[in-house]
Parts: C-alpha cells; sequence; structure tokens
C-alpha cells in the first residue's frame, strides 16, 4: 500500500501559481520528506494548490518518522532549513500552508505559519540619559561612531 503527503499552500491554484514558485516549494518540500528514491510526485490538486507526494510502501515509517522529527525541531539541518523555507515562501506569498496525510481524516502532520508568524520586534534608534559604572578599557572605531569598552 501507499502513503500520500499533502502540501496545502492557500495561496494560489493550480492555475495561478507560477512554475518557478511551484518549483521552488516542491524542490522543498521533497528535503523535509527525505528519502528521494522512494518520494514522488503524485499530483497538483484542485482548489487552493495542493501538492501531493507518493511514499513507497516500505519507506512509509522513515519518512513519517522524519515528519515527526521536524515537527520537534529535531531532524537534521536540510530538513529543518526545508521547513524554514516552505514557511518563508509561505510568508513572501501573504499565506499560510500545512502538510497532512492522506487519509479518511486527511490528518493534519505539519503546519506552516507563513504570513501569520510573529515578527521580531525591532527599535529604531534612541537616545536615552544614563550612567555606566565601570572601568575603561579601551576608546575606538573605524567609522563615525565611536566604540567604548568598560
Amino acid at each position: 500500500m501507499v502513503k500520500t503527503y499533502t502540501l496545502y499552500i492557500d495561496a494560489y491554484t493550480p492555475e495561478t501559481i507560477p512554475m518557478v514558485r511551484l518549483a521552488e516549494y516542491m524542490q522543498r518540500f521533497a528535503v523535509m520528506l527525505g528519502h528521494s528514491d522512494t518520494v514522488h510526485f503524485d499530483a497538483l490538486k484542485s482548489g487552493s494548490t495542493q501538492l501531493a507526494a507518493r511514499i513507497d510502501h516500505e519507506h512509509v515509517p522513515k519518512v513519517r518518522s522524519q515528519l515527526d522529527l521536524i515537527t520537534r525541531g529535531e531532524a537534521n539541518l536540510d530538513a529543518m532549513r526545508a521547513w524554514d523555507d516552505i514557511d518563508r515562501l509561505l510568508a513572501d506569498d501573504n499565506a499560510t500552508g500545512f502538510i497532512y496525510e492522506d487519509s479518511d481524516q486527511g490528518d493534519k502532520v505539519i503546519g506552516f505559519p507563513g504570513v501569520t508568524r510573529p515578527r521580531p520586534t525591532s527599535y529604531d534608534p534612541f537616545n536615552q540619559e544614563g550612567t555606566l559604572d565601570g572601568i575603561l578599557i579601551s576608546i575606538g572605531g573605524a567609522d563615525r561612531t565611536i566604540h567604548l569598552q568598560l
């Protein structure tokens, strides 16, 4: 029996997704699943873009284990980077997504927050009066700013 995992992308339909963008998603999805000899393209499903991958029966447990490791943040660097790349692609496309396992329930395996992920807080430069206690060790700098070490 063959198992199918599907990457659901809510940004496009199969008719509107640019081919280059589809290739980017497909390549990173393949890296996430691992086991390149036994993971095959299955279909591009209608509705929102749904990229299905078919897994050979004997490697289903290995792929499932790989996805579990990604969920826990314990997978190899390439797989974790692929997850992050898909999440960034989704954010760039103003979308979210997830991977689901084809079954009667369509069990969701991994989510991608994409555009909804929290953005890091950044602060503009500011001036504030204050004091520092310490012994001045050096003053220097190669640009217009002055660097002090206490």
